[in-house]
């Protein structure tokens, strides 16, 4: 049985350390003023630069474009990559680094059938120099195709995680694609039931794990479906969890003692309760639950190992009516607060969409924040969650 634990905020924060500050750390805007940037998606290369991927509105109210900038270590931008259609909301939802160094992005544009208003998948390799695309492929049919998430596999090609929006209900599909981008196959998930995936995970054995929501019933609460498929998208595992609530898994990492970490969001029943705590779930390579941990207020958005073999977790934090960027390092051993560090403000709507440890176990964080505009909001902090900054 779930040993369900809800820690209040205030003690998360009076758990804040406030010593030992280094001149390597910075809170920085980046986007161009006048425009919306959203920040979906972040990695560090091989190369030591990270790659932010998202959305870019151009100031045309909610006409957004393919948005995919670099960024330096200490926050300066190096090039930045939008196009699309014009007058259509196109977006990218994940970018990941290529076994040839280089990048690819998946993300969804409107479909180019005629009297067809319906979205399809995009994706496409870009050079990591400047940011050029280098080939491009587009998938869909009728329906509204949502991208969710892209692996690598080791054959060099790819698989796609996609959420179809049909009439019938949201169906949860897997698409295998070639180097080059052109489809070998599409599997439905739909004899699982109403699920939605959130992310792929690479596993060893030329394996990989799904993580998404699953209703087990009509009307009834969301609970986490984590499954682990062949190399050719059949199901060799599947375990959900679940209390009365509903539960979103957002992100999955694997720790070095072969096992995994699940971060999401928690919401209520209640239509008219419109709070979410986040969790944090370790489960074992057979998908037992090792231990489970609930805060309040807090959304749970993306989830490492770091050096110290402890976890960092990116999250929101609902603050005075506003969500602001929080970072907390959690004990792997139970999920237990080591520390915590408030690096929004709370004037500001801002949250972590990704969190990154560099070399020198410094940790940087990216999300957006919201001033006139939306803006990609990038931090640094060290190690033991302590930093220079004040104020912007």
């Amino acid at each position: 049985m779930r040993c369900l634990i809800l820690i209040p905020i205030f003690t998360l924060l009076l758990l804040t350390h406030t010593f030992g500050q280094e001149d390597n750390t910075f809170r920085v805007r980046i986007g161009s003023k006048g425009s919306n940037q959203e920040c979906n998606s972040a990695i560090i290369g091989n190369d030591g630069f990270i790659y932010v991927a998202g959305i870019d509105d151009n100031n045309s109210w909610g006409k957004t474009r393919f948005f995919l900038v670099k960024v330096n270590q200490e926050g300066d931008t190096l090039w930045t990559k939008n196009w699309g259609t014009a007058n259509v909301p196109d977006y990218l939802k994940s970018v990941i680094e290529t076994n040839d160094n280089h990048l690819v992005v998946l993300g969804k544009k409107k479909s180019g059938m005629p009297n067809n208003p319906s979205y399809d998948l995009y994706v496409s390799k870009n050079a990591k120099e400047n940011g050029e695309i280098i080939w491009f492929q587009e998938y869909g049919g009728t329906e509204d195709e949502i991208p969710e998430s892209i692996i690598q596999s080791t054959d060099n090609g790819f698989i796609i995680l996609a959420t179809v929006r049909a009439l019938t209900g949201n169906q949860s599909i897997l698409i295998k694609i070639d180097s080059q981008g052109h489809r070998l196959w599409t599997k439905s998930l739909n004899q699982l039931g109403n699920v939605k995936g959130s992310k792929l995970l690479p596993l060893k054995e030329n394996e990989f794990a799904y993580i998404g929501t699953i209703s087990q019933f009509e009307g009834g609460d969301t609970d986490i479906i984590f499954i682990k498929f062949d190399k050719n998208g059949e199901q060799v595992l599947k375990q959900t969890y679940g209390d009365k609530f509903n539960e979103q898994p957002l992100d999955i990492f694997p720790t070095k003692d072969n096992n995994f970490i699940i971060s999401g969001k928690v919401s209520s029943l209640d239509p008219y309760d419109f709070s979410y705590n986040a969790f944090f779930l370790k489960i074992d390579t057979k998908g037992e639950q090792l231990w489970y941990q609930l805060w309040n207020d807090i959304e749970g958005n993306s989830v490492i190992q770091t050096t110290d073999g402890n976890l960092a977790v990116g999250c929101s934090y609902k603050l005075k009516g506003n969500y602001s960027a929080l970072v907390m390092k959690l004990s792997i051993n139970d999920g237990s607060l080591i520390w915590s560090k408030l690096i929004g403000q709370d004037k500001w709507d801002s949250n972590i969409t990704k969190i990154i440890e560099l070399p020198d176990k410094s940790l940087v964080l990216i999300g957006d924040t919201r001033i006139d505009y939306y803006y990609i909001l990038m931090c640094r902090i060290n190690s033991d969650g302590t930093w220079n900054i004040d104020t912007e």
